[in-house]
């Protein structure tokens, strides 16, 4: 046995080890905490679990280890040329061998996971790659690789619209493409130091229940980390204002900024805990719903923020060369929100342009966006001021840009 895999609810396979000099693991053993989750491990394990020549894994074992009871061995996943199935039998008999189809001739092998050093954040082709994705200039891209080498914790702030969180998403794909190695959590003003990190929930215990320490996303992934230092695992953390920071990352405000560093914990005083160097945190702001201002200075010291806004690199003419690209009759849109935003006059309180980043963009269908989506956020803003919401009439902007040709 060279390797061994893991798996949880939200996390899926890893694999524990660099790959041995003949480019695939023997033996795996796959351990999640839900029951439900092993016919979802013993599938995708098929896909890894191939004859010889094609192969990621030769055999792969299925465990169940739930966190309120005892652990039991669901199958065995190997190919009809493994050496494990015989062994396997005689030890566990009632547990089935589950075999993978053949492989189609002339498929190609799986891809080996990513493997890289903390400091080695996306490489040069990585980086021109990406910047094609967003839409973003490679010297934009490459400053955001920068920041991710230098302190592994950024946010992209900015008004709705403006593609944070599909760029903190398309980011960590990039630097991480093993979806086992990342995780995404949206913070909201309940969303607490116990979700997040560690806390007690009630679990089912004899005829009612007790409290049962669980780790939330954060530990969890630290916990990859540290299982392979030579992989890098990244949280997305969405709308990251809408949450009390301070309460959401308790004790770990001093390790994003001491990486080299161990805390006592809230929950686990007696055990030192540290953020490995291969830990990344990417995070998205909506600057709309509360002025980044407010945030405090220690979280400011500890992040990287870039700027999402329309009038300002990447976003600016964003929408243009999407129009031009794909509906280019519709080009004409992106002067109009120009104009609109122009005549707001906050970029913190800009529409953005993914509202009208669709294929299936016409004049009809904007008229809906416009009427559905953007207007009804206007009638917030100038709440009680009629005549600043007539400004904003869809006939009104469409004049006013055909009718300056700007």
């Amino acid at each position: 046995m060279t390797t061994v895999s893991g798996a949880t609810k939200n996390l899926g396979v890893r694999f524990q080890q660099t790959a041995p000099p003949d480019g695939y693991w023997h033996l795996g053993v796959a351990v999640t905490r839900e029951e439900d989750d092993a016919a979802r491990i013993i599938k995708g394990a098929k896909a890894i679990v191939a004859p010889s020549g094609a192969r990621l894994l030769e055999s792969l074992v299925v465990c169940v280890k739930p966190d309120n009871g005892a652990p039991s061995i669901k199958a065995l996943v190997e190919a009809e040329d493994g050496h494990f199935a015989g062994p396997f039998k005689q030890a566990f008999p009632l547990v089935k061998v589950e075999r993978p189809s053949p492989v189609e001739a002339g498929e190609a092998p799986p891809e080996l996971p990513v493997l890289r050093s903390p400091e080695d954040v996306l490489s040069d082709a990585e980086v021109a790659e990406l910047a094609g994705i967003i839409g973003a200039d490679r010297e934009w891209v490459d400053d955001v690789r920068w920041s991710l080498r230098d302190k592994k914790a950024i946010v992209f702030y900015g008004p709705p619209g403006t593609g944070k969180t599909f760029i903190a998403r398309k980011l960590a794909e990039k630097l991480q493409p093993n979806e086992a190695r990342r995780a995404f959590v949206q913070f909201h003003p309940s969303y607490g130091y116990e979700e997040f990190f560690e806390g007690y929930r009630p679990v089912p215990s004899g005829s009612g229940l007790a409290l049962q320490k669980q780790s939330g996303p954060l530990r969890r992934l630290v916990e990859l980390a540290e299982e392979a230092e030579d992989q890098p695992v990244v949280l997305v953390l969405d709308e990251m204002n809408r949450g009390n920071l301070p309460k959401v990352f308790g004790e770990l405000y001093f390790l994003l900024e001491y990486r080299d560093e161990s805390v006592s914990l809230m929950y686990s005083p007696d055990e030192q805990f540290r953020l490995p160097p291969n830990f990344f945190i990417i995070g998205a702001m909506n600057t709309a719903d509360r002025s980044i201002v407010l945030l405090d200075q220690a979280l400011r010291r500890r992040f990287f923020f870039v700027p999402l806004f329309p009038g300002e690199p990447p976003v600016r003419d964003l929408l243009r060369r999407y129009l031009e690209k794909n509906v280019p009759a519709m080009e004409w849109v992106a002067r109009l929100l120009d104009r609109a935003n122009e005549k707001l006059g906050d970029r913190n309180l800009a529409i953005g342009p993914s509202h009208f980043m669709r294929k299936d963009l016409n004049e009809e269908v904007l008229a809906r966006i416009w009427k559905y989506a953007i207007l009804p956020t206007l009638e917030d803003l100038f709440f009680g001021e009629p005549r600043r919401v007539a400004d904003f009439a869809l006939e009104r902007l469409i004049e006013e840009v055909r009718g300056t040709g700007a």
